[in-house]
């Protein structure tokens, strides 16, 4: 009776029967990937998290959010106290002590703040500004910021006394609101990372593998087949991130008049970092089998006879890539430059994100 070797039919040698002969393809257009990978480790989420939840009662204080959308004054209606506004070129006929000489002006749809929470408003000051330097620099340049912080509206005493209206100033000073969004910033590394989302809400994603193996040898046909399975990775303070799965393997032969089966399971480790400022990100990314192949099983069927085998063995052994974009949807396509002929053995790994 023949029989599938054991190596092919229990797939104990996944990674190591041509490793050295793999070569990883991982180039792809840029139109067909995702966003960029938001590379924080939970810790860092959390603490981004805590750390914008100081800043949020700030930009709703009314000195804040009246002018972020809080007030509408072209509205017939307005409860603006200088009545209905046909635009706002005129807004400096009374807020006209904007420090340093500067204009009152209205903010556009996109920077309103009112009826906005949390993980919204984290997500419109990291999609405005993109950088801690351009966010920064606007939270300590701006005039108009600097009037909300005094709280007079950059209205004139005088003003102020006829209507009846004291300074208003939110609840921190300038300086101190400026300490908590550097601490944001810190929490998150040190400045933004990843997409919009990144450091607003806990962002989760998996290696997709899949394994396929064919042999095509005269009488001899096999076909071996692992995935696709997604492992889930979670990353570190330094951007480096790892995940371990079990993985399950399955095989079909056929040689002459006999047929075979096998089964069998392995833990599949992936490993890597991010690297590079955004929207340049690259990354890194190495599979490799902690253990060797367990629970196998072959089944080899021939006219008359039948014979049932348990199978562990193999070997560890791992492949790897540096160069791939770090975003959703990165592949990377391994393949052995020289084999055996009639043996083909590809490994494809994808950046999936699973929380979307």
């Amino acid at each position: 009776m023949l029989l599938p070797s054991p190596c092919r039919a229990s797939m104990a040698v996944v990674l190591c029967a041509v490793s050295s002969g793999f070569v990883a393809m991982a180039q792809q257009p840029a139109d067909d990937l995702g966003p960029n990978i938001c590379p924080l480790s939970d810790e860092q989420t959390r603490k981004s998290l805590e750390a914008f939840d100081k800043l949020v009662p700030t930009f709703h204080h009314p000195r804040c959010e009246r002018c972020h959308g809080g007030l509408d004054v072209f509205a017939e209606n307005t409860a603006h106290g200088g009545g209905q506004q046909g635009d706002d070129t005129g807004c400096d006929t009374c807020h006209d002590r904007v420090p340093g000489g500067g204009r009152w002006q209205l903010p556009l749809p996109a920077h309103f703040f009112v009826h906005k929470d949390a993980k919204t408003l984290c997500e419109q000051m990291h999609d405005t500004s993109p950088t801690r330097a351009i966010l920064l620099e606007h939270l300590g340049t701006d005039q108009l910021i600097q009037t909300a912080f005094l709280g007079t509206r950059g209205l004139s005493p005088m003003d102020l006394e006829s209507e009846h209206l004291a300074p208003e100033p939110p609840p921190v000073t300038r300086d101190a609101f400026l300490g908590m969004a550097g601490a944001w910033f810190d929490a998150m590394g040190g400045d933004f990372k990843g997409e919009v989302p990144c450091g607003c809400e806990p962002q989760r994603y998996a290696v997709r593998v899949s394994y396929k193996r064919e042999v095509k040898l005269g009488i001899v046909n096999s076909t071996e087949t692992m995935g696709p399975v997604d492992i889930p990775i979670r990353f570190h303070d330094d951007g480096s991130f790892d995940g371990e799965q079990t993985v399950y393997f399955n095989g079909n032969s056929m040689a002459f008049i006999c047929t075979a089966t096998s089964t069998g399971s392995m833990n599949l480790k992936v490993s890597g970092e991010v690297t590079g400022e955004w929207p340049n990100e690259q990354m890194s990314l190495k599979l490799e089998n902690t253990t060797v192949m367990k629970n196998g099983t072959i089944k080899a069927v021939c006219p008359g006879e039948a014979v049932t085998r348990s199978l562990e063995s193999g070997e560890k052994a791992s492949v790897e890539e540096d160069d791939i974009p770090g975003r959703v949807g990165s592949k990377v396509h391994f393949a052995p430059s020289a084999g055996v002929p009639g043996m083909t053995t590809s490994i494809d790994a994808e950046v999936v994100q699973i929380n979307r």
